[in-house]
C-alpha cells in the first residue's frame, strides 16, 4: 500500500538503510540476493540483477521497449509516470501507472517473502503474479 510513499521519501527497507539505523544488528548492506552491491532502495525494487529482469520482460511485454530501468526509477520518484515516453500496448485494458505499480507490490512482495519465510526470489514467478 504504502510502497510508492516509501520510495519517494527514501523509507525503504533496504539493507543500507537498515545497517544505518541498526548497526548492531545489520552487520552487512549488501543484497542478500545477488551477493552484490549495496542494497538500496533502487537495487531492491529495480537494479538487483533479478529485479531487473522482471523489469526488461515487463517492459518489453506491456511497455515500449525504448523505456529504461532509470527512466522509470526517476518518473516514480516524481509520481509522475505519464511523463514516461512509452505507451501502453493494450490501453484499454491497462495503463502504464498500473503496470508499473502492479510490478513494483510483486517485487516488494516476493523480496519480502525471500527476507522473512526463506522463499528463492524467482523472477519468473513475479512475471507470472504480474501477468495475471
Amino acid at each position: 500500500r504504502n510502497i510508492i510513499y516509501r520510495f519517494i521519501n527514501n523509507k525503504i527497507p533496504s539493507r543500507s538503510l537498515l545497517q544505518y539505523i541498526f548497526s548492531k544488528n545489520v552487520t552487512f548492506a549488501n543484497c542478500q540476493i545477488c551477493s552484490g552491491d549495496t542494497e538500496t532502495a533502487d537495487h531492491l525494487l529495480f537494479t538487483c540483477p533479478a529485479k531487473l529482469f522482471v523489469w526488461n520482460e515487463i517492459i518489453f511485454e506491456f511497455l515500449w521497449p525504448t523505456v529504461f530501468v532509470p527512466t522509470l526509477i526517476q518518473a516514480t520518484l516524481r509520481l509522475n509516470l505519464q511523463e514516461l515516453p512509452v505507451y501502453c500496448r493494450i490501453p484499454e485494458v491497462l495503463s502504464t501507472i498500473t503496470v508499473v505499480l502492479i510490478t513494483i507490490a510483486e517485487i516488494w512482495k516476493a523480496h519480502f517473502h525471500f527476507v522473512f519465510d526463506n522463499m528463492p526470489f524467482d523472477s519468473t514467478t513475479v512475471i507470472t503474479n504480474i501477468r495475471h
